[in-house]
């Protein structure tokens, strides 16, 4: 990868290196959620394996990819989502009808998931 600067190539990052500095970056991330689903979410995940619980974050990861979720803090929401509502939510008809509908940007998707979400909990605790 080149980087121009007023017309003039300042320097080149070899293709190798940029996939390594992405993966590092991604692997990263991973340990990050990890850790706080391990804290915020301990009766969910307590039994899991790290290596079976990282599988999960990267299998959540690569489908809100599928759906435009891209920034951390939007994955990180949707790996919640997947956490509490089972790894497959997001194959639900309602839930199809949010992640698919354009006129929403991927961050307000995982917000009205959630606030869908919290709601449900809300009126089962009330029962």
């Amino acid at each position: 990868m080149s980087y121009r600067y007023g017309g003039m190539d300042m320097f080149q990052i070899p293709k190798e290196t940029m996939d390594a500095l992405v993966k590092n970056k991604e692997e990263l991330f991973y340990k990050k959620v990890s850790e706080s689903l391990r804290k915020d979410f301990s009766s969910l995940v307590q039994n899991m394996p790290d290596a079976s619980l990282r599988e999960h974050i990267f299998s959540l990861h690569q489908k809100a990819k599928k759906y435009g979720i891209k920034t951390e803090r939007d994955v990180f929401k949707f790996v919640c989502l997947g956490i509490i509502a089972g790894i497959d939510f997001d194959e639900q008809p309602p839930i199809q009808v949010v992640l698919a509908d354009r006129n929403f940007s991927p961050r307000e998707k995982t917000d009205i998931l959630l606030h869908a979400l919290e709601k449900k909990e809300r009126s089962l605790q009330e029962m």
